[in-house]
């Protein structure tokens, strides 16, 4: 399985990823712990979350809605650094994450497939909370997310089993 975190990170060193010098240097900072074992990287998790986004998350406006979504490497490095770097019991190690992105690079369909995966992979009494400036903002993600639950085959498989059942 790749190591979406050293592939970009390999991408930001030779010059075809364009980043800011904090991210540059956040990921130097990762992948300096990978090398003196402070902390591990979980292809498994890493893994289950992205493919887990990119099967079951979908675009919910514009022209390529109802579409699955396509995370680009940045996505898939930053998912796997959230979901893929554990400790030596194997427990995440980034269990709180501040997102800072830039406007119209996708931050609320990113803040929703978020959303959507820990809220429905968390387990029972996990809780996801939005956080903006004004409710509206707050608002978009999680109606995106409830959007996106719709969507889902799993869902609309689940949903026509219980009005059988009646």
């Amino acid at each position: 399985m790749e190591n979406y975190i050293l592939s970009y990170y390999q991408k930001i060193k030779d010059g075809s990823e364009i980043v800011g010098r904090w991210i540059e240097i956040l990921y130097e900072l990762i992948v300096n712990g990978f090398e003196k074992k402070l902390f591990y990287y979980n292809a498994k998790k890493a893994h289950h979350a992205i493919d887990w986004i990119e099967e079951h998350c979908f675009h919910v406006e514009g022209d390529l809605a109802p579409g699955n979504l396509k995370l680009e490497l940045w996505q898939k490095a930053m998912l796997s650094c959230i979901f893929g770097i554990v400790d030596e019991s194997g427990k995440r190690v980034f269990r709180e994450v501040f997102l800072l992105i830039g406007r119209k690079n996708g931050k609320s369909l990113l803040g929703s497939a978020l959303e959507n995966y820990i809220f429905r992979n968390g387990g029972y009494g996990t809780r996801v909370y939005n956080i903006a400036p004004k409710l509206t903002q707050a608002d978009i993600i999680y109606l995106n997310t409830w959007s996106m639950i719709q969507l889902d085959p799993d869902q609309i498989e689940r949903k026509e089993t219980i009005e059988e059942q009646r």
